[in-house]
């Protein structure tokens, strides 16, 4: 018999808080359908024609972020919006409201296509790395002076009680989002949860993330290895 209120108390209150009851009832069905999957996609339209709210939901593993958003870099997806959620028993929710390329043909090979290699990503069973680099050293990757912004990292224990917040501000390029959520993940911490924005060709981001025993990253040298890193990232090349 299912334990309804034991899952329930597996859930953050910013999680109950943020989601409907309707959304709450559905993601209990994926987290139902879990035990006999690694990962479960669900694709649906959002905004418009060219919007899709994809939910997933999977058991918490290293890297699952960064992961999630080189799959949507593979297939052109714009991320406009990502609510994360990790439950008390690592079960994980990730919404996403992305945006279609403009050449996306919209049919249902082409959301089984992103589910499928979504899914096999999140099973280790496709190379996701050497995809991306293939995608990341084409000319298409490189940032377009045009639309040059003086980047920016600011990390603060202050404004959270639980993470340490990573705000970020940058010129777009393609698979910036990817780099980011790379360069954070190795340098060992967790991405728990994000606030994805875009203005024109202007990206601000804001991560709230922990260290690998779930707390505020306080070490200095840490701290500025992350400063460093999303910078070395963020900065054009001379």
């Amino acid at each position: 018999m299912y334990d309804w209120k034991e899952l329930f108390n597996h859930m953050p209150a910013r999680y109950t808080r943020e989601n409907s009851p309707e959304d709450i009832s559905s993601h209990i069905e994926l987290h139902q359908k879990l035990a006999h999957a690694t990962a479960l996609v669900q694709i649906a339209p959002a905004d418009d024609d060219r919007t899709r709210s994809i939910t997933i939901c999977c058991k918490d593993q290293s890297g699952l972020f960064n992961k999630i958003t080189g799959t949507f870099f593979l297939h052109g997806l714009d991320i406009q919006e990502s609510r994360i959620y990790t439950w008390t028993n690592q079960t994980v929710i990730d919404i996403f409201k992305v945006k279609l390329p403009i050449d996306a043909v919209l049919d249902d090979t082409w959301s089984q296509k992103l589910e499928n290699d979504l899914l096999g990503v999140l099973e280790n069973r496709i190379d996701l790395g050497s995809m991306l680099r293939k995608k990341l050293d084409s000319p298409e990757a490189e940032p377009d002076s045009r639309y040059h912004a003086t980047p920016s990292v600011r990390l603060d224990n202050d404004a959270s009680r639980f993470f340490t917040v990573v705000s970020i501000s940058a010129g777009d390029s393609l698979g910036l989002l990817y780099r980011i959520t790379r360069e954070l993940h190795l340098c060992d911490v967790t991405v728990c949860t994000a606030r994805i924005a875009t203005f024109g060709y202007l990206v601000m981001d804001v991560f709230f993330i922990q260290d690998r025993a779930g707390k505020k990253v306080l070490d200095k040298g840490k701290l500025d290895e992350i400063h460093d890193s999303l910078m070395k990232v963020l900065s054009p090349p001379d």
